[in-house]
């Protein structure tokens, strides 16, 4: 498992409607990544291991696969 640097999106609203400049709120997203490589899987394998990770996901976690 080889972590990749994250991703930071970053927004600054203002929290007065109309007036107060100054007086501002700042909000932050960040994504991580993580790379996984396996080598010499049958298919059985990696479709149970596939299947196990899609039923153990957490909340807010997606999977990407690529051959």
């Amino acid at each position: 498992v080889a972590p990749k640097r994250p991703h930071f999106e970053r927004w600054t609203v203002l929290k007065s409607a109309f007036v107060h400049k100054k007086h501002r709120v700042q909000y932050e997203m960040r994504t991580y990544y993580r790379y996984m490589d396996f080598f010499r899987l049958t298919q059985s394998t990696a479709d149970t291991f596939l299947e196990y990770l899609e039923r153990n996901l957490p909340e807010g976690v997606a999977m990407k696969i690529t051959k």
